[in-house]
């Protein structure tokens, strides 16, 4: 759908991590729709099997889910991305996830 109505897309990581969309990875997706990306709404999720129950989480701090972080911010730092990037969480998730952006991804500067 993006393709055939050459969409852009604001990518909400947390939703295609719980299983929104479908089942492509976080940076698969990044790599396929690099060019159409011009926003990242920017929370962590999963979604996954227990017994015969599925478990979806999203609107988690960073580090809570399945975002391959650090995989993520050098791809958006090696590429220079400079679309938004929206932490679409309370403050205090906000924060603990800022933290560990700078823990994991020491060379990302965040202003």
């Amino acid at each position: 759908m993006i393709i055939r109505y050459d969409l852009s897309i604001c990518f909400d990581i947390g939703h295609l991590l719980a299983g929104y969309s479908n089942s492509i990875s976080t940076m698969e997706f990044l790599k396929n729709y690099w060019d159409r990306i011009v926003e990242i709404h920017l929370h962590d999720g999963f979604h996954r099997k227990l017994n015969e129950h599925r478990i979806v989480k999203d609107h988690l701090p960073l580090g809570e889910g399945d975002l391959p972080i650090e995989d993520f911010f050098n791809y958006l730092h090696a590429r220079d991305f400079k679309g938004p990037l929206v932490f679409e969480l309370g403050f205090e998730d906000a924060k603990k996830s800022l933290k560990v952006i700078k823990e994991r991804c020491p060379n990302i500067r965040i202003d």
